[in-house]
C-alpha cells in the first residue's frame, strides 16, 4: 500500500503544506529546493551546525491580551521532500507549519510557512466543519466541499458487520 508521502509530485518550489484529518490531527507535508537550502545555510554563520527541521505552531492570546505564537511539535526532516502526521493541540485555534533551518544558537530559519488552518471542533452539529473531497492533479492538491459533516466526537462510528453463526464479535488487536 502506498505511504501519503508516496502521493506527493515534486513541483520544485519550497513548499510547505497542512492538511487537517480529523480534530485532533493532520498531515503535513513540505518541498525544500536545493537553492531554497542554500539560501537559508547561506543566512548562517556555521551551516554544518544548523539542522533541517519541520515545527508547527499555533496562535493563542496571553494574559495582557497579545497574540503569541507557541511551538506545537519539532521535529528533523531527514529529507527535502517527505511527509508525515502530526497532532494538534486544540481544537478551534489556528495552526500552521514551517520548514526552516535551526542554528547552533536555537535561532529558526525558515525556508516555507504553510497557510494557516484551524483543527475542526469534535462536537458535531449544523456549524460543523466540512468534509472536503482531495483530488491530487497536475496542478496540485485540489479541493471540494461536500455534503458531508464530522459526526460526533469528530471521528467515524466503526461499521457494524454482521457475522453468521456467531455472537460474539472478533477482538481488535491495537
Amino acid at each position: 500500500m502506498a505511504s501519503p508521502s508516496d502521493l506527493l509530485v515534486a513541483s520544485n518550489r519550497d513548499q510547505i503544506t497542512m492538511l487537517p484529518r480529523d480534530p485532533k490531527h493532520a498531515y503535513v507535508f513540505w518541498e525544500v529546493t536545493s537553492a531554497g537550502l542554500a539560501d537559508a545555510q547561506n543566512r548562517v554563520s556555521n551551516s554544518s551546525e544548523a539542522r533541517l527541521l519541520c515545527r508547527v505552531l499555533r496562535r493563542v492570546i496571553d494574559d495582557q491580551g497579545q497574540s503569541v505564537d507557541l511551538e506545537v511539535v519539532r521535529f528533523e526532516v531527514g529529507d527535502s521532500f517527505d511527509g508525515r502526521f502530526v497532532d494538534f493541540s486544540d481544537e478551534n485555534v489556528d495552526h500552521w507549519a514551517e520548514v526552516g533551518l535551526l542554528t547552533a544558537e536555537q535561532e529558526f530559519l525558515s525556508i516555507a510557512r504553510s497557510e494557516p488552518i484551524t483543527a475542526p471542533r469534535t462536537v458535531a452539529g449544523l456549524d460543523a466543519p466540512h468534509f472536503v473531497a482531495v483530488e491530487l492533479t497536475g496542478d496540485g492538491l485540489v479541493t471540494a466541499d461536500t455534503d458531508h459533516r464530522h459526526p460526533k466526537g469528530g471521528y467515524f462510528p466503526a461499521r457494524q458487520r454482521s457475522y453468521s453463526g456467531s455472537t460474539s464479535l472478533p477482538r481488535r488487536n491495537d
